[in-house]
């Protein structure tokens, strides 16, 4: 029973959203391509969403070099210290 009631309800949402496309749009600055503002809108979603992963990168970028150079001094030394043996 409950599934004829979904199955009824699911076809009268399908037909709906294929007779009203324009519901069915993501966004309404979509539709304006050529508009400038739009353009701007979608730079700006653009540039908002790859900060946190630039400047993430850029600080593990950071703490990557300076362990490594760390741990590369640190064997130089140890090398240089056997010689003297």
């Amino acid at each position: 029973m409950i599934n004829r009631y979904f199955s009824l309800v699911l076809r009268v949402v399908v037909c709906g959203l294929c007779v009203m496309p324009t519901l069915v749009q993501a966004c309404p600055s979509c539709k304006l391509v050529d508009d400038p503002i739009a353009q701007g809108f979608k730079w700006s979603i653009l540039f908002l969403m790859a900060m946190p992963y630039i400047v993430f990168s850029l600080v593990g970028g950071g703490v990557f070099f300076s362990i490594k150079r760390v741990k590369q001094r640190s064997n130089h030394e140890s090398h240089s210290d056997m010689k003297g043996v």
